[in-house]
C-alpha cells in the first residue's frame, strides 16, 4: 500500500479537527466552552496578559504570573476578538496533539497510515474535549511532550545536536504549559531519559536537553514563587481519611478520578465535563500494537490520575479498607505537591503516548487489511464525539458583555454590584465569573480581581452595599464615589437577595438609575444625565 501523501495528512487533520470543535466552524466568534466551566476567566486571563496598566481589581491591580506562557503566541489574535484569542489557543493546541502523535508514531516505526491513525487519536482524546469543554487552557499543549520524545527519538538515529536542542526546547514548551505540566512531565522524562540513554550509550545529550528546559523554565518557577502564598490555601496533604463514597464520581474527580471512569463509555454527558476515558478505540488499537511495552512509560501518570485513593464505582472501601496511591504518597513526601489537587489531569499527557502507540497498532491491521487503513481513525473519532462524557456538538459561550455597558457614560473604572468572584456550589447553574469576561469585551476596569482580595471591599461603604445585596448587613454609611474613582456602577439584581434595599440606597447616594435588559446603571459623575445611547 503507497504511503499517504501531505495531502491526507492536511484533510484528515483539518476534517478530524472540524469534527471535535463543532460547531466552532460556524460560530468562530463565540468561546469554545462551556458557560459553566472556567471559559469566562480564562478568556480573561488571556486578553488580560496583552493589556497595560490596571485592567483588573480597580485601583490596585494584583500581579497573576500567567500560567500558561507557551499559549501566548497563539493566542495573539485576542487583540482581535476575545473569542478568537481564545479559539486560537484551543486550535492550535488540538494541531499540535495531532502533529505530535503523528510524528512520535513514525519515530517509534510506525508507518504513514498507522501515524495517520495516531494524530486522530491525539486530537480526539476525550480528556482533550473535557479540557476544551471545561476551558482548562494550561492542560492542552500536550503535543508538546509528543514532539519532545520525537525529535529525541530523532537525535538518536541521526545523532544530530540539532535534534537533541529542539527536544530540550519542546520539553521547555511543555513544562511552560503550567506546573501540572511541568510535574507530569518529569514524571514521562525520567523513564524515557534512561531508556533513551540505555539504548544510545550516550547520556550526555540525554540529561544535556534535560538540562537546556530546566535552564527555560527556571525562571518562571521563581517568579512564581513569589506570589505563591496567593494559592497557600491549596498546598495540604491529602485527608487521612478518604471520602466513604463519592457521589458524584462520574463527573467531579477532584484529588482524583474514580478507575472506572478510565474505561466506562458514556452514552449520557456530564456538566461540566472533566472527561478521563481512555478511549476503548484507541486502548484496544494500542494493545494490538507489537511495541505495546511503551505504555509502561506512562502507566505513572494514569496512577497519578487516580488521586490518593483507589476508588471503584464511587467507593474507597475496597478490599476490606481504603488503598492509598502514588499520589497521597507524593503529597506526604513532599508537601509542595498538595498545590496540585486536580490529579486527574494526568490522563492527558499519558493520552499522546497511548495515541501513538495506537497508530502502531492501527499500522500493523493496516498491513494485513489494506483497506481498513480509514476505519480505524474513524472508529476512534467516533468513539471520542459519542462516548465520552463531554457533550456533542461542542457547548459554546456568547462573549457578548450585558447591553447595559453600552449605556454606561463613563471612561474610568466600573463597580458592580454585587461582587461576582464569590464561592459558587457544586453543579450550580449561575454563570461564574461573567464579569470576567464581559471585561475583554468592554475593556474597562473593574473594581474585582480573580485571585485574592477586591480592592474596594476594604472601603467600608462599598463592602456596605455590597453585604447589601447579599443579605449580610446594612449599608453602613455613603460611599465616597470621588475618593474611589469610580465612573459607574453596575447593579445585577437577579444575583441580589434584597434587590429593592440596593436600588433603593444608590437611588438615595446617586439620584435615579436605569434599568436595561434587566441590569440597572448609575452614574456617581454630577454632569451626567443617563439616557439612552
Amino acid at each position: 500500500m503507497r504511503e499517504t501523501s501531505p495531502v491526507h495528512v492536511l484533510a484528515v487533520a483539518l476534517g478530524s479537527l472540524i469534527a471535535v470543535t463543532w460547531p466552532l466552524a460556524i460560530q468562530p466568534l463565540h468561546v469554545l466552552a462551556h458557560p459553566l466551566g472556567e471559559g469566562n476567566n480564562h478568556v480573561w486571563m488571556l486578553w488580560r496578559a496583552f493589556q497595560a496598566g490596571p485592567v483588573a481589581n480597580w485601583p490596585d491591580g494584583v500581579g497573576i504570573p500567567f500560567m500558561d506562557v507557551v499559549n501566548l503566541p497563539l493566542g495573539i489574535p485576542v487583540l482581535l476578538h476575545p473569542a478568537l484569542g481564545h479559539n486560537a489557543v484551543v486550535v492550535g493546541n488540538l494541531l499540535l496533539a495531532f502533529a505530535g502523535a503523528w510524528w512520535l508514531c513514525r519515530e517509534l516505526g510506525g508507518s504513514s497510515w498507522g501515524a495517520l491513525t495516531a494524530g486522530v487519536a491525539g486530537m480526539a482524546a476525550p480528556v482533550l474535549s473535557g479540557l476544551v469543554d471545561f476551558a482548562i487552557t494550561e492542560s492542552l499543549p500536550v503535543g508538546w511532550l509528543a514532539l519532545h520524545m520525537a525529535a529525541l527519538l530523532r537525535w538518536e538515529k541521526t545523532r544530530a545536536h540539532a535534534w537533541w536542542v529542539a527536544s530540550g526546547l519542546a520539553l521547555a514548551a511543555f513544562a511552560l504549559s503550567g506546573w501540572y505540566h511541568a510535574f507530569f512531565g518529569v514524571v514521562v522524562e525520567v523513564p524515557f531519559a534512561i531508556w533513551l540513554v540505555w539504548r544510545s550509550r550516550k547520556p550526555l545529550p540525554v540529561l544535556g536537553q534535560g538540562a537546556l528546559a530546566l535552564a527555560l523554565v527556571l525562571p518562571r518557577f521563581l517568579q512564581f514563587l513569589e506570589v505563591k502564598s496567593m494559592w497557600a490555601a491549596r498546598f495540604h496533604g491529602p485527608s487521612p481519611f478518604p471520602p466513604e463514597f463519592r457521589p458524584h464520581w462520574r463527573q467531579l474527580p477532584v484529588f482524583g478520578t474514580d478507575v472506572l471512569n478510565l474505561v466506562l463509555p458514556s452514552v449520557d454527558t456530564v456538566v461540566v465535563s472533566k472527561s478521563v476515558y481512555v478511549g476503548l478505540a484507541t486502548l484496544t488499537l494500542a494493545l494490538v500494537a507489537k511495541e505495546r511495552r511503551l505504555l509502561l512509560l506512562v502507566v505513572p501518570l494514569w496512577l497519578l490520575t487516580l488521586g490518593f485513593w483507589l476508588s471503584v464505582a464511587g467507593n474507597t472501601q475496597v478490599f476490606g479498607g481504603s488503598v492509598t496511591l502514588p499520589a497521597s504518597w507524593l503529597v506526604s513526601a513532599f508537601p509542595e505537591l498538595g498545590g496540585l489537587s486536580h490529579w486527574h489531569r494526568a490522563a492527558a499527557p499519558a493520552s499522546i503516548v497511548l495515541a501513538a502507540v495506537a497508530g502502531l497498532g492501527a499500522g500493523r491491521l493496516v498491513e494485513r487489511w489494506p483497506r481498513t487503513a480509514l476505519v480505524w481513525p474513524v472508529v476512534i473519532l467516533l468513539d471520542s464525539l459519542l462516548l465520552s462524557q463531554t457533550p456533542w456538538p461542542r457547548p459554546m459561550t456568547d462573549p457578548a458583555s450585558h447591553p447595559v455597558y453600552a449605556y454606561a457614560v463613563g471612561t474610568g473604572a466600573l463597580l458592580e454590584l454585587p461582587f461576582d468572584n464569590q464561592p459558587r456550589p457544586q453543579f450550580s447553574q449561575d454563570l461564574p465569573r461573567s464579569s470576567n469576561l464581559w471585561q475583554a469585551t468592554h475593556g474597562r476596569p473593574v473594581a474585582e480581581n480573580m485571585e485574592g482580595d477586591d480592592a474596594l471591599l476594604h472601603d467600608d461603604g462599598v463592602r456596605g452595599l455590597h453585604e447589601l445585596c447579599l443579605e449580610l448587613g446594612p449599608a453602613t454609611r455613603p460611599v465616597d464615589w470621588e475618593a474611589i474613582g469610580v465612573d459607574d456602577v453596575v447593579v445585577f439584581p437577579d444575583k441580589c437577595t434584597r434587590p429593592d434595599d440596593v436600588r433603593d440606597e444608590l437611588e438615595r447616594q446617586l439620584g435615579p438609575g436605569l434599568e436595561v435588559e434587566g441590569a440597572w446603571l448609575f452614574s456617581p459623575r454630577e454632569d451626567v444625565i443617563l439616557s439612552d445611547p
